[in-house]
Formats: structure tokens, C-alpha cells, sequence
């Protein structure tokens, strides 16, 4: 009897032990260790202890830390939509494929994000739908950021404007 009331808690034990040390190496930002542990985690536990555990949402973060964006949208992609993390995965997923360039696929999950009585939700779908896609900075934006000559005229790189 004692056996059976005591595995539960093991099991809840380990998984706090494991929440707890994944959050350390978050914190420190030791990304690419958490993937590790984090791979490790999945062939572990079961599918729902993973989803309950929230370990896509997870692996996905700390490869858009990494700014791997094709791994991070497509863990982002994965977090089921029982998750407090869902809308938030599914903008990063957005993000993520907008920067790779995936158009089509950015706006198909722009898309699905849910906005029934989410007004910031809301607001940010419309400015994404309705906007025009910004112009791309120079890679060397820092050393080509605007430099006012005067009040009227101002240049980034090659291009000049007078307003």
C-alpha cells in the first residue's frame, strides 16, 4: 500500500527537479544546454506530462534564443492550444518564418491565432494584416543609422532624403 501512495509523488518529484534545473539553465542562458536536457526530458516523459510540463513551448524558446528560427517556429508551432503559452508561441512562430522569409506560412499562422476577447491580440493581427512589409536595415545598421546634416536632409547608407 505504502508502495502505491508513494509513486506519484516520486514521479511529481522528478519533474519539479527537472522544471527547477531546466528554469536554472534559462536563467542563465545556457540555451543550447537546455536543449539538451530538454531532448532528454521528451524521450523521458509521456506526451501529456510533456505537454503539462510545456516542453515544446520551451525547446522553442531557447532555439529563437539562439536566433534558430526554422527549429524555433517549429516547436513554437507544436505547443497545443490548451496551453497559457499558445498565442505567445504562435506570434514567435509568426515572427520566425516572417524573418526566414516564409511568407505564406508567417500568415497562415498569423491567421490562427485566436482573438476572441483579446484585444491586444487583435490589434497586432490587424496591424499585420494591413501593413506593408517594412524595408530590411543594412546588416551594418548601427554604422549606417541616419546622420542629420540639418533639419532637412538626412541619409542612411547610399540613399538620401529631403524632407
Amino acid at each position: 500500500m505504502f508502495i502505491l501512495i508513494a509513486l506519484p509523488s516520486i514521479g511529481f518529484s522528478q519533474i519539479k527537479k527537472d522544471s527547477l534545473f531546466l528554469q536554472y539553465l534559462l536563467a542563465k542562458d545556457q540555451h543550447r544546454q537546455a536543449i539538451t536536457l530538454l531532448s532528454q526530458l521528451q524521450g523521458y516523459y509521456s506526451d501529456s506530462s510533456q505537454q503539462r510540463f510545456e516542453l515544446p513551448y520551451w525547446k522553442g524558446m531557447s532555439y529563437y534564443s539562439l536566433k534558430q528560427l526554422d527549429s524555433a517556429a517549429y516547436y513554437l508551432g507544436h505547443v497545443r492550444p490548451e496551453s497559457s503559452y499558445y498565442n505567445k508561441s504562435l506570434f514567435l512562430a509568426g515572427i520566425s518564418q516572417s524573418y526566414l522569409q516564409q511568407t505564406t506560412q508567417a500568415r497562415r499562422v498569423f491567421l490562427s491565432i485566436p482573438t476572441q476577447n483579446d484585444t491586444l491580440t487583435a490589434a497586432v493581427l490587424c496591424f499585420t494584416k494591413s501593413t506593408r512589409p517594412l524595408p530590411r536595415l543594412p546588416r551594418n545598421y548601427p554604422e549606417t543609422k541616419p546622420k542629420i546634416a540639418d533639419q532637412s536632409r538626412f541619409t542612411v547608407g547610399d540613399s538620401t532624403w529631403i524632407g
